[in-house]
């Protein structure tokens, strides 16, 4: 009794300590827990910590200078002085604007930073999230191989006790339930190994559950029908900003050659009796700037011209991709639906055959390439499962919705 207590203790502890992780929670999961996710958006959080810059750019500018002063050659100590400036801008050409402005830009180049790499961190927990349903629905596939299997191996000691068959018949089934037992092992481990990887993702513990046991064919989990585009994703996003950047360095550029006046007051004083008072308007107007600043603004041309037809490629690119995704999900659908018609043959199939086995009819390797051909086609109708769950997964990394629609 004492015992029985102890394990089923030890079953919920176990139960307790496994993090049961479901396909609707990845999004979150990604978004709050995941390493790279969380490290880009401390980038962006001091990005978003410079601007600001216009409204500061009126602060006054205080200094105060102290110290003394020793001559070697005199060999006297000359008076200490101090002295107390403040300037305040009043007029800088535009620049603080453009500055303020070039700052959000940078910020939005880091939001999209983010989202870039959540949605990459997403699809790849999406991915490995249904590899590993697909192993759990593999090994069932494997474990009711191996129960006709051992059924079959009872079938053919009985037959061999009533002198119905030869020892062969038993071998060769026992030599099958080796290897598939065998191989339901192995899935074991590829199971629990992929798991932990999904987990370190996940920022979760390592011992972690995957709710879903059945990959979902087209029919359960069908596609919006919506317009596919990459128009929003990050990729384009970015390089829409730093083409937004590029032309903002350019007005820079053709605002610095425009003067600069700030207000100024200053106090010094060197002795009890001496001291300096002043303040005015400081004007000041750069010379010769117009020939430097015409060559970098030709090379900013050249640049953002490289960038806008890099963009136009992408696009396009990107569109081609997607719309043979959607290709190839079609193409997949109808392949699926066709395995699960041939799985209900190769059922009537194989009890034809265990029957015929039992009237003596067929024999242990007739029984065995049924029972191995009704597992095989189970299992190539959740590969093509899987291969529609992963592609769907593409495609939605590909063609995701506007960063809007998210708040990180």
């Amino acid at each position: 009794m004492g015992l029985a207590i102890i394990l089923i203790s030890a079953a919920y502890i176990h139960a307790a300590a496994t993090t049961v992780v479901r396909y609707t929670d990845l999004p979150t999961q990604i978004l709050t827990k995941n390493g790279s996710v969380q490290s880009h958006m401390a980038y962006r959080d001091a990005a978003q910590s410079k601007t600001g810059y216009l409204e500061r750019s009126f602060w006054p500018h205080m200094s105060l200078s102290l110290g003394g002063e020793y001559g070697e050659e005199t060999k006297r100590e000359k008076p200490p002085y101090a002295a107390f400036d403040v300037s305040v801008n009043l007029y800088r050409g535009g620049r603080d604007v453009l500055e303020e402005t070039l700052r959000n830009q940078q910020v939005q180049q880091r939001h999209t930073d983010v989202y870039q790499v959540y949605l990459s961190e997403l699809a790849a927990a999406q991915d490995a999230y249904w590899q590993i349903v697909a192993i759990s629905e593999t090994l069932r596939h494997y474990e009711d191989s191996r129960h006709r299997i051992r059924q079959a191996t009872k079938a053919a000691k009985y037959r061999l006790s009533r002198g119905l068959t030869t020892p062969t018949d038993v071998l060769e089934f026992e030599r099958q339930d080796d290897l598939v037992s065998e191989k339901i092992q192995a899935l074991k481990q590829d199971k629990k190994e992929r798991s932990m990887a999904l987990a370190t993702r996940l920022g979760a513990a390592p011992d972690i559950w995957v709710e879903e046991s059945h990959i979902p064919d087209p029919d359960e989990t069908p596609l919006e029908p919506t317009s596919r585009t990459a128009e929003h994703h990050p990729d384009l996003d970015k390089l829409r900003t730093e083409i937004a950047i590029l032309m903002g360095e350019k007005s820079q550029l053709s605002h610095q050659s425009l003067p600069s006046i700030d207000a100024y007051s200053s106090y010094g004083t060197y002795t009890i009796d001496r001291f300096n008072l002043a303040a005015g308007l400081r004007m000041q107007i750069p010379v010769f700037a117009d020939m430097h600043i015409a060559n970098n603004q030709a090379a900013l041309d050249h640049q953002i011209t490289a960038q806008k037809r890099w963009l136009a490629q992408q696009e396009r690119q990107r569109q081609t991709v997607i719309d043979t995704t959607q290709k190839r999900l079609a193409y997949l659908d109808q392949s699926i639906q066709r395995a699960k018609k041939r799985i209900v043959r190769t059922e009537i199939f194989l009890k034809a055959t265990l029957a015929d086995y039992d009237r003596g009819v067929k024999n242990a390797s007739d029984v065995r390439n049924a029972i191995e051909t009704y597992r095989q086609d189970n299992t190539d109708t959740t590969e093509q499962c899987l291969a529609y769950q992963r592609t769907k997964v593409a495609l939605e990394e590909m063609s995701p919705p506007s960063i809007t629609v998210f708040s990180f």
